[in-house]
């Protein structure tokens, strides 16, 4: 619990500054992006789904077993193998399930079941227990930064360094805990059981997960199951209800706000505002918003008919935040490379020319906005070149791009 309340209260996110925020969602099959109240809402990319977005603007959706990293305008950035990509016929596992970005951009969490025993040699991973695990890889290229055994439902931490996990069924056991990026099972920190926070006149806890906390780490909230477990209540199944606490760690969250009722009987997963003072999510119609305050004060309304999946992100609707570089495919002998370099926000451009294995050539800048950086690289003959343009935005996250450039005779 001490490194729970270290790594959240140390963060100094207390005050999130104001963006023109949009919510990510997920409708007829294909990923969409609006404004919270519904309006500029448009399509992404069709194809995908389970989409959430980075705190600058990238997107990560599902495609099968697979993920994709999208930029705003829909353009594919990365695509990131999971676990079960490509696994070997009879291994009996299911998923992958409720993926997610970090809000740097720079890591994806999500949770499969397992129930083979086998060495899995692509990923070096000896898959020895059975149950959900979370796993935590790279968003850009895919590699394994580790398993957390027996939790799922990731929902990560404002500062990207780990993330929530559940086990809505543990009995007397925290169903909520935190984990650092890639920790095992034996090292996450354990919160609290719904045993600890149910309702006044409540005899029994009923299965808690889905949460998410607010980026202020002052709120949390949940989806809360119907009926106990042992009567068959899901935290994801008909007749749950979304509960919302206030936090202050390391103590336990104090419950403020219950809604219920959904249209079609389920609710969908909470996700909420950069400020921490709204919340969306969906039912059977769509997707809804409320304004949220401490008094449960608030009316909630259909913003998005037909939606589903919501995440609530500070990057506008129609804003392409994740930098761009454009790289000729060639140029002549004893020419210039001239990249052109797009960061909507201030960012340090470093682009490496290699021929053979060696390199020959570099150049760096920082960029706010748009430029173009020329880079000569000493090359005597015509050729291949192996160029990575890498750019770090000053808020973080790194989009890497690279391209074999020909380099023409006179």
């Amino acid at each position: 619990m001490r490194r729970l309340a270290l790594g959240l209260t140390a963060l100094g996110l207390l005050a999130p500054a104001a963006h023109a925020d949009s919510i990510v969602y997920s409708k007829g099959g294909d990923v969409w992006a609006a404004r919270p109240d519904g309006s500029a809402a448009r399509k992404i990319a069709g194809g995908y789904e389970h989409p959430t977005q980075a705190d600058d603007g990238t997107i990560l959706a599902q495609d099968g077993s697979r993920f994709v990293r999208l930029s705003r305008s829909g353009r594919v950035l990365s695509t990131v193998d999971s676990v079960l990509t490509g696994k070997p016929s009879g291994i009996d596992a299911v998923g992958p399930f409720d993926p997610q970005i970090s809000p740097d951009g720079t890591k994806l969490a999500y949770w499969i079941g397992m129930y083979s025993t086998w060495h899995d040699h692509g990923n070096g991973i000896n898959w020895t227990r059975s149950g959900p695990v979370t796993i935590w890889q790279s968003a850009r290229s895919g590699k394994i930064l580790g398993v957390t055994h027996y939790y799922s439902e990731p929902s990560w931490l404002p500062d990207s360094t780990g993330a929530l996990l559940f086990a809505e069924r543990n009995a007397l056991t925290p169903m909520v805990v935190a984990a650092a990026v890639g920790a095992p099972h034996t090292d996450i920190k354990p919160w609290f059981n719904d045993w600890d926070v149910r309702p006044a006149g409540e005899d029994m806890p009923k299965p808690i997960g889905a949460g998410e906390l607010a980026p202020g780490i002052d709120r949390l909230a949940v989806l809360r199951g119907g009926t106990t477990s042992g009567a068959g209540g899901l935290s994801q199944g008909p007749g749950n209800t979304i509960m919302t606490y206030a936090v202050n760690l390391p103590g336990l969250p104090v419950l403020e706000c219950r809604i219920s009722g959904a249209t079609g009987g389920e609710f969908g997963e909470p996700s909420w505002s950069p400020a921490g003072r709204a919340l969306a999510w969906s039912e059977g119609n769509g997707i809804w918003t409320a304004a949220l305050g401490h008094d449960c004060g608030g009316t909630p309304r259909l913003t998005i008919p037909g939606g589903r999946e919501p995440d609530w992100g500070p990057a506008g609707p129609g804003s392409d935040r994740a930098p761009t570089a454009r790289i000729p495919r060639t140029i002549g002998l004893g020419a210039a490379l001239p990249v052109r370099v797009r960061c909507p926000t201030a960012c340090r451009a470093a682009i490496v020319a290699r021929r053979g294995g060696r390199t020959v050539g570099r150049a760096q800048r920082r960029v706010s906005g748009r430029a173009t950086i020329r880079l000569r690289p000493r090359a005597t003959r015509p050729g291949a070149l192996a160029v990575r343009v890498t750019l770090r935005p000053a808020n973080g996250g790194v989009t890497t791009i690279n391209r074999t450039v020909r380099i023409r005779g006179r």
